[in-house]
């Protein structure tokens, strides 16, 4: 059971690759989002909602954006609340792409 997907819950995860690109969705049946919530996902540190008893830090999102950013790819949201939420990245394939900066070692 993942905490923000009840016990009858679905997680679908789906892969589309066309010439260029490879697409991931996640998408879920769970608690959803509302659109304040939505806009704040990738800011450090955000937590939604502090009222539930789960772990967390709020920088998942911020770091997979990130990472995502720097393959010059790119990450959406959509979220109904009560309804679910679907998380699609969009990353460039093939010839050699390299990250627009590096990360600090």
């Amino acid at each position: 059971m993942n905490r923000f997907v009840g016990r009858n819950g679905r997680i679908n995860v789906l892969l589309h690759v066309t010439g260029n690109s490879a697409q991931v969705s996640i998408i879920d049946n769970g608690t959803g989002m509302d659109s304040e919530t939505v806009s704040h996902i990738y800011d450090c540190f955000y937590q939604a909602d502090t009222s539930r008893s789960t772990a967390g830090n709020g920088l998942g999102l911020t770091l997979a954006k990130r990472i995502v950013d720097l393959h010059q790819g790119t990450i959406g949201v959509s979220s109904i609340p009560g309804t679910g939420t679907a998380f699609t990245v969009r990353l460039p394939i093939g010839g050699e792409s390299q990250p627009k900066s590096t990360l600090p070692t």
